[in-house]
């Protein structure tokens, strides 16, 4: 992938192009996200970053992330404590 390509992937996953998955319940969702936009204050019971592998931290939970907040990876597993947010495709 160019240089190019990848730059318009990026931008058209942060304006929500690509798809986007709506979450305010305390289920367990699988899938393959590269944006999570906390709508509300989100504590995560399971938040799963595939892109954390090599370090060995592949899930971070019980961290309260802001209202507003935009995190980024390639998350695999979402879980919500309390909070509501969007992942993005």
């Amino acid at each position: 992938m160019g240089i190019k390509e990848g730059t318009d992937r990026i931008l058209r996953s942060q304006n929500g192009q690509r798809g986007s998955y709506w979450i305010n319940d305390t289920n367990t969702h699988t899938g393959k996200w590269t944006l999570i936009h906390c709508l509300s204050a989100c504590v995560f019971t399971t938040l799963t970053d595939a892109t954390r592998e090599s370090d060995g931290v592949t899930n971070v939970s019980l961290i309260t992330i802001p209202t507003g907040a935009v995190i980024g990876g390639t998350f695999t597993s979402v879980k919500l404590a309390s909070g509501t947010c969007i992942c993005y495709v």
